[in-house]
């Protein structure tokens, strides 16, 4: 059984149990006959994006490639930016050396005092 014929079947016991109650439908503080109100299903699209239906394994790449997608492919990093990267790194590493020099710090000596 699937979601639309349990939905269906959900929205016909609901009209049954109504009509056999002979309360009506109760709209906006009013009662209206179970005969002047009509039941009318709705339905909504929702945009998902392939990437996410590849990831939760409702699609694969495959499938979203015959539909027309393509993976990004992001462009490689600029050899001026991973230098700067390096450098950055570098500088911390002197920087921690330079402190412990001057510092006298040194926590990888065990001193038995």
């Amino acid at each position: 059984m699937t979601f639309a014929d349990e939905v269906n079947k959900l929205l016909a016991d609901a009209k049954e149990r109504l009509e056999e109650e002979t309360l009506g439908y109760i709209a906006n503080g009013k009662v209206y006959a179970p005969e002047d109100v009509t039941i009318v299903k709705s339905s909504a699209y929702i945009f998902v994006p392939f990437e996410h239906l590849i990831d939760a394994g409702e699609m694969t790449e495959e499938e979203a490639r015959a539909r027309g997608w393509e993976p990004t492919v992001y462009p490689p990093i600029p050899w001026w930016r991973r230098l700067r990267w390096r450098i950055s790194g570098l500088r911390e590493v002197a920087a921690l050396k330079l402190y412990r020099l001057v510092a006298g710090h040194d926590p990888e000596v065990d001193c038995d005092c």
